[in-house]
């Protein structure tokens, strides 16, 4: 039984996977009108990137996907290296036609729980940790921090769950209206929601400046929050 969760994207079943022919056909799209504010932590990374990036700089883009993200970042800053990485080769794919004429993006295709880093002056993850296993995040982050610079910073944005339940039901009826306004049916919206289950593994809001405090990084700060979306920046 085919399972249609918007936007022209027909799961074979239950469970959402990037590898999907329809999710990287129609990715741009879908999570332009699924994550609230999209753009807009795609202008805040880049305000941020000003303050780390210079001549020679290297940028890890985590879970690139389609590189938008690290496209406006290699436009942005011509004279750093930036390494953009996903796991699915359908993904970079569709990122290669985008990247012919910017000779300083890398497009990497590989595991980032199993990868190594080069000493980098910015890393950033944007909506891709809430996917990584909760076992191997903690060593993810460790990685990452050992990788950076002194002085370097690691950009996450995240969906969470509010510690409060009153708060997180709230936040789910707004983001469900979001969605339904923006053009999807009921059907639809639950269909999503279910593919998530045991793919979509947030974490509670305080517990991402705790890991990233754990790890490390002793300067974080939250930069971004609409309802459960999150940004963070923490400064090695």
């Amino acid at each position: 039984m085919n399972h249609e969760v918007g936007d022209s994207i027909v799961l074979k079943s239950r469970r959402w996977s990037f590898s999907s022919p329809h999710v990287i056909n129609s990715f741009d799209f879908h999570v332009e009108n699924s994550v609230p504010l999209y753009h807009q932590g795609h202008e805040l990374v880049l305000g941020y990137s000003d303050f780390f990036l210079t001549k020679d700089s290297v940028c890890y883009d985590l879970g690139c996907a389609t590189a938008r993200l690290s496209i406006k970042i290699a436009q942005r800053h011509q004279d750093v290296a930036v390494l953009a990485v996903d796991i699915e080769e359908g993904m970079l794919a569709q990122a290669r036609q985008r990247c012919q004429d910017l000779p300083n993006i890398k497009l990497q295709h590989d595991d980032i729980t199993q990868m190594r880093f080069a000493e980098s002056d910015l890393i950033i993850s944007y909506y891709t940790m809430q996917f990584i296993a909760p076992k191997l995040r903690a060593l993810l982050l460790q990685k990452i921090y050992q990788a950076l610079n002194v002085g370097a910073a690691f950009i996450m944005f995240e969906k969470v769950y509010e510690e409060d339940s009153q708060f997180q039901d709230m936040a789910n009826l707004i983001h469900a209206d979001r969605k339904f306004q923006n053009g999807y049916d009921p059907d639809e919206i639950f269909a999503k929601a279910n593919s998530l289950k045991g793919v979509l593994k947030p974490r509670h809001c305080g517990d991402n400046l705790k890991t990233l405090q754990k790890v490390g990084f002793t300067r974080t700060q939250l930069i971004m929050k609409y309802l459960c979306f999150e940004g963070y920046l923490a400064i090695k």
